[in-house]
């Protein structure tokens, strides 16, 4: 809420913000079968971190944000695009030693990474064909005007 307080009191008279945050994890089933598996193999304060980007995935809750910074003409729009990876184990792997999770500082031993890429593997069997790993991910993006 903060934020949008100061994005309306910096933006010029007629000026317009455009926000893009990631729809909740149950919109985004790679990222959910990470973050599953980071709580039962590591803990939920890691799992918090791994999901943390997924927090304001309800746009009805970001509209209220800016409507009650006192933005107007509030609108949102929710896109879905297909994420592709050559597999799961690339993409838990990738997702796990790069991500937020890496930059916190969090270590994750070999054995317990083999054990997060067999848990996302198996929760995302429907989305691995021969090739590749393609699931949705989807994102919302809200626009107003001051």
């Amino acid at each position: 809420m903060k934020a949008a307080q100061e994005a309306h009191r910096v933006l010029v008279s007629g000026g317009r913000i455009a926000i893009a945050v990631w729809c909740s994890l149950s919109e985004n089933p790679g990222q959910a079968a990470i973050v599953s598996a980071v709580e039962e193999f590591v803990g939920s304060d890691a799992a918090e971190i791994v999901g943390s980007a997924f927090g304001l995935g309800e746009k009805t809750q970001l509209q209220e944000f800016l409507s009650e910074a006192g933005f107007r003409g509030v609108q949102s729009v929710t896109e879905t695009r297909p994420a592709r990876f050559p597999s799961s184990n690339d993409f838990a792997i990738g997702l796990l030693r790069g991500g937020n999770l890496a930059r916190a500082g969090v270590e994750i031993s070999d054995d317990t990474m083999a054990q997060i890429v067999e848990y996302v593997s198996i929760s995302l069997a429907e989305y691995q064909t021969n090739n590749e790993l393609v699931f949705p991910m989807s994102a919302n993006l809200v626009l107003a005007k001051k």
